[in-house]
């Protein structure tokens, strides 16, 4: 196996997902230069979150690329309303009516130039964007990426942090010193694990739907607008009657979709056969249907790290904070931390931040995820639906078509499945 020692560098980043990669394009932009390690050797190829906060918006209209973000998502034309069914099939009883991207163009041509939202809300999937964003990173010139690499150990010491990097097929080996070390790796984050970092809050919060284990499956359609849904659009698409409800979300406006079902336990595997008939029974009647892959994930979660930082070491993202099920607030408010820490830590790097600055990123950003995390439990415990337009009239059901603190930074066993190459791990210790 190949070792070498590549040249000091400001910050390392490990994790490669929006939060890392923002992160990444932040000190970018601001001439810092990083390098960013992440296990997987491309981003992650399975829907997650379609949403993207106005704030998210305009953290990526300061970097230039708020214009080709809004690229990623549904057709311009296409509606990204919520409806919510009897099934797929059958009778229309609510919806948020919400713009297409060529309504919110409309809008926000027609504002005042005194208009505090320049960059309304945006539903793209996170495999898009994340995808979108690694690519752009790519091109940068102060951005060293390292996907399909994995950090075995890391020793922070008073000055400066060191690791080593081992590429996934075990060809290579990489030992690399930085004075600073931002742990992006996501809710299992082994940078929070090995600094003995723990989560306060709720695991787990008991309800009917949304809380407990879910399984979102990727999925393909063909039929699915055509026969049911073409003149009922929405972004999500909700099932709801006295033997099922769920949830789907069209992710191209076409043919692609993700489709989330409550699991009957926690230990109960993802079975295609049990997604099939859980669609048919949502829609209604059978259609053609193709199963991609399955995620499992755990819904009702509300839960904030006691730390946000360890001397050279920050932690941003899932890593800190964990709150579902949906409204997009995970990934937003990662990627506002990313925001906060990066203008820090440039700061510091290049002589113009006092020595105290650093501490005020937990300062500003644990009390945020505190109050997201609160929001999500309240949307999770206590739905308002009094909003909802009725639709009944307006929307009759589509015609039937069929039936019915150790500091050795090591990913553990269960976050990832891959086998460890024979390597030296370093002696750590605490600053």
């Amino acid at each position: 196996m190949a070792d070498r020692t590549p040249q000091p560098i400001p910050v390392v980043i490990i994790g490669g997902g929006p939060i890392g990669l923002t992160l990444a394009l932040f000190l970018d932009q601001l001439g810092v230069r990083s390098v960013l390690f992440n296990i997987d050797a491309t981003t992650r190829w399975h829907p997650k979150g379609s949403t993207l906060g106005s704030r998210t918006m305009e953290h990526f209209r300061r970097l230039g690329i708020a214009a080709q973000t809004r690229k990623l998502g549904l057709p311009a034309d296409h509606p990204t309303d919520v409806a919510y069914f009897t099934r797929y099939c059958d009778y229309e009883l609510a919806r948020f009516p919400m713009p297409s991207d060529d309504d919110v163009a409309r809008i926000v041509a027609a504002a005042a130039v005194t208009d505090q939202n320049p960059e309304p809300i945006f539903r793209a999937n996170q495999m898009h964007v994340d995808r979108f964003l690694f690519e752009h990173a790519a091109s940068r010139p102060n951005i060293v990426i390292r996907f399909g690499w994995r950090v075995e150990d890391v020793t922070q010491g008073p000055n400066d942090v060191q690791l080593t990097a081992v590429r996934s097929d075990c060809s290579a080996a990489e030992r690399w010193t930085a004075q600073y070390l931002a742990g992006c790796d996501g809710g299992r984050s082994t940078v929070r694990r090995a600094l003995g970092i723990k989560f306060q809050g709720d695991a787990s919060i008991e309800q009917k739907y949304f809380g407990g284990r879910i399984y979102s499956t990727f999925v393909r359609a063909p039929r699915l607008y055509r026969d049911f849904l073409g003149k009922r659009r929405a972004w999500q698409y909700w099932a709801v009657n006295p033997e099922i409800r769920s949830s789907l979300f069209t992710l191209n406006g076409n043919d692609e979709f993700l489709f989330r079902i409550q699991a009957k336990s926690a230990d109960e595997p993802p079975d295609d056969a049990l997604v099939a008939d859980m669609m048919r029974r949502c829609i209604g009647a059978e259609t053609e249907l193709n199963i991609i892959g399955h995620e499992p994930w755990t819904a009702g979660m509300a839960l904030v790290a006691d730390q946000f930082a360890d001397g050279r070491v920050f932690l941003a993202g899932d890593a800190v904070h964990l709150f579902t099920p949906t409204g997009g607030f995970g990934m937003n408010t990662g990627i506002d931390d990313a925001a906060n820490l990066a203008w820090k830590l440039a700061a510091l790097l290049q002589g113009w931040g006092g020595p105290a600055l650093l501490s005020s990123y937990e300062a500003e950003r644990r009390p945020i995820a505190f109050r997201n995390t609160g929001a999500a439990r309240q949307l999770t415990t206590s739905a308002k639906p009094t909003s909802i337009q009725s639709s009944n009239t307006q929307h009759p059901p589509a015609k039937r078509r069929g039936s019915g603190r150790a500091q050795c930074f090591q990913p553990s066993a269960s976050s990832s499945p891959r086998s460890e190459c024979n390597s030296a791990h370093a002696t750590t210790a605490r600053r």
